[in-house]
């Protein structure tokens, strides 16, 4: 009897390591993908996917996930300088939430090489988790947050406006990202 409890204790585990590793691309569609370019020279490639994931509590929600695929080295403070200057250019978010956001992501992103990829994955109730190479290297459960940092790129007034056509094609807007998910795949 012990032996049939541990068994079926180890499975339970086992499938909830499963479903944290599990690819995040699995229940989502690939929007676009495009590249960044700065005076000629390529950044990165990203691609842009939503549909839904599942939650902690085992419910499903609207999920937007941006790959970055490197094509240079940057260091996370050239990162994060970048993102400061986007966010008060879009007025995205109030300064003191500007600073409590920079904050964390100094903490959670690394320097990137050339052939890395850094992912942001941002659920509809909020949650971002980021993820390098494929693992999870941190998480913001700032509901504002996810939205503010894929701003950056998918705002109207974006400085990567190829990129955002691109990427989002011409059926979706950011406003709509979301919303599109969670009535027509919820």
């Amino acid at each position: 009897m012990r032996l049939t409890t541990y068994i079926i204790a180890l499975t339970i585990c086992l499938s909830g390591v499963v479903q944290a590793n599990e690819d995040p691309t699995r229940r989502l569609n690939k929007l676009g993908n495009g590249e960044f370019s700065w005076f000629g020279i390529s950044l990165y490639t990203a691609d842009l996917w939503r549909g839904v994931t599942q939650n902690e509590q085992g419910a499903e929600e609207a999920t937007v996930l941006l790959n970055l695929n490197y094509n240079k080295n940057i260091p996370s403070k050239r990162i994060i300088s970048v993102t400061r200057k986007e966010w008060s250019r879009l007025n995205t978010g109030s300064e003191e939430q500007q600073r409590t956001w920079l904050n964390t992501l100094e903490k959670i992103l690394p320097d990137v090489s050339e052939g890395d990829q850094l992912s942001s994955l941002v659920t509809a109730s909020g949650r971002t988790r980021f993820m390098y190479q494929g693992e999870v290297i941190g998480e913001v459960s700032d509901p504002e947050f996810g939205k503010a940092f894929l701003s950056i790129w998918l705002h109207p007034e974006t400085r990567a406006s190829n990129l955002r056509k691109q990427l989002l094609g011409d059926t979706v807007s950011q406003a709509d990202l979301f919303s599109t998910v969670s009535e027509t795949q919820l």
